[in-house]
C-alpha cells in the first residue's frame, strides 16, 4: 500500500469536491450555465483523483487495481468536455456545435481504444492521446483566462490575477508533472494531484464569488431603458459604461416606440423583441399587465441578457405599479437601481 499516493490523491480528491460542491451550489442559485460546465469539469477531475487514490489500496497489477486505473483515465471524457464548454461559454457564451462533437468523437475513440488496450504495452497510445488533449484545452484556458484579465474592470483585477494562478495549477503544471516530468513525480509522489487540486479549488472559490469573470468577454452591455409603451416618456434609465454621446432618452425610447408600432401594425407578427445592428443589438421586453418596455443595448444578444432583461421588467412593474398609477415622474423610480444590480449582477461595471 503506497501511503503518499493514497494521502495526497485522497487530499486531492477532498480539494476538489470541495470545489465542484462551491461553484454547483453558485449554478443551483443563480442557474449561470458556465457555472454547471466548470462542475462538470472539476466532478470529472474529482473522480479521476478518487479513483487514482483508490487504485493504490491493492497491489500493482492486480484485477482491482487495473480496473481503477480504467476508470481513472475514463474520467478524464468527462472533465475535459465540461473544460471545453467552460472555455465556449466563457470566449462567446455558447457552445460551438460542430467542435464539441469533434471533440466528443476524439475522446470517446480514445475511451474505447484504451479499454481495449489497458492490458497491453500499447496503453500508452490512448493515454498519450487524452493526456495531449489535456494540454491543449488547458492552454486555450489559461489563454482566456489572461483575456479576462485584460478585460476586467479595476475592481475585478486582484481576483481575475488569482484566476489565472488557478489555471495554471490545474491547467499546466497538473499535465507537465504528471506525465512530463517523470523524476519529478518519481521524487515527490502526487505532487501533480496538489497542482490541480488547489487550482480547482481557487477557479471554483474565484467564479462562484466573482461570477461576473463569466461574462467579461462574450458581450458589452451599455444601456437599459424603461419607458411607457403609451406616450414612450423614459421612466428609468442605466448604463454599465461611461456615458458614450447618446440622444436625448425620452427622444429614444419614443423613437422605439414608434418604430416598434409600425413593424408590428404592417407585418402583425406580434412586439418586436430584438433589433440587431452592424456593432450592437436592442434587446426589447414588453410588460403584459402594464404599458412598460425594457431595452436593453449590447453588443450581442445572449440567453442570459434576455432572461435578465424579462426578470428586470417584470420585477420593475411588481415594485412600482403604485408609482406608475399616482406619478410617473423619474424621480419615483430611482430606486430601480436596486432591481439592475440583482437582475444583471454577472454584468461587471466599468463605470
Amino acid at each position: 500500500m503506497d501511503l503518499i499516493r493514497i494521502t495526497f490523491g485522497g487530499l486531492s480528491a477532498a480539494l476538489q469536491c470541495a470545489g465542484f460542491a462551491s461553484i454547483f451550489r453558485n449554478y443551483l442559485k443563480k442557474r449561470y450555465r458556465p457555472s454547471l460546465y466548470m462542475a462538470v469539469t472539476w466532478f470529472g477531475f474529482m473522480l479521476e483523483a478518487a479513483f487514482y487514490t483508490a487504485k493504490y489500496f491493492f497491489e500493482t497489477g492486480s484485477d482491482p487495481h487495473v480496473f481503477l486505473n480504467l476508470l481513472e483515465n475514463l474520467s478524464l471524457v468527462p472533465g475535459f468536455l465540461g473544460m471545453l464548454a467552460l472555455i465556449d461559454s466563457v470566449a462567446r457564451d455558447a457552445v460551438e456545435p460542430r467542435r464539441f462533437s469533434i471533440a466528443l468523437l476524439v475522446l470517446s475513440a480514445d475511451a474505447m481504444l484504451f479499454v481495449f488496450l489497458f492490458r497491453s504495452e500499447f496503453v500508452f497510445v490512448p493515454i498519450l492521446v487524452v493526456v495531449s488533449i489535456g494540454l491543449l484545452f488547458g492552454i486555450a484556458w489559461l489563454y482566456f483566462c489572461v483575456l479576462i484579465f485584460k478585460n476586467v474592470p479595476p475592481p475585478l483585477k486582484r481576483p481575475a490575477l488569482i484566476n489565472i494562478v488557478g489555471a495554471i495549477l490545474v491547467s499546466i503544471m497538473y499535465v507537465v508533472a504528471n506525465k512530463y516530468v517523470s523524476g519529478l513525480s518519481r521524487h515527490v509522489p502526487s505532487i501533480d494531484r496538489i497542482f490541480q487540486s488547489i487550482g480547482a479549488l481557487m477557479h471554483a472559490i474565484i467564479f462562484a464569488k466573482y461570477d461576473q469573470l463569466f461574462y467579461v468577454l462574450p458581450f458589452k452591455t451599455q444601456r437599459l431603458v424603461t419607458f411607457d409603451t403609451t406616450n414612450g416618456i423614459s421612466l428609468f434609465t442605466y448604463t454599465w459604461n461611461r456615458p458614450d454621446r447618446l440622444i436625448d432618452e425620452d427622444l429614444f425610447s419614443s423613437m422605439l416606440q414608434g418604430v416598434t408600432m409600425i413593424v408590428n401594425e404592417s407585418l402583425k407578427k406580434g412586439n418586436v423583441q430584438e433589433i440587431k445592428m452592424e456593432k450592437g443589438v436592442l434587446l426589447i421586453n414588453r410588460n403584459d399587465k402594464r404599458p412598460v418596455a425594457s431595452v436593453l443595448v449590447a453588443s450581442k444578444s445572449s440567453r442570459v441578457l434576455r432572461d435578465g432583461l424579462a426578470a428586470f421588467n417584470r420585477q420593475f412593474v411588481d415594485r412600482f405599479a403604485r408609482v406608475m398609477d399616482r406619478d410617473k415622474s423619474v424621480d419615483g423610480f430611482s430606486e430601480a437601481k436596486q432591481l439592475v444590480e440583482s437582475c444583471f449582477s454577472f454584468i461587471p461595471s466599468f463605470k
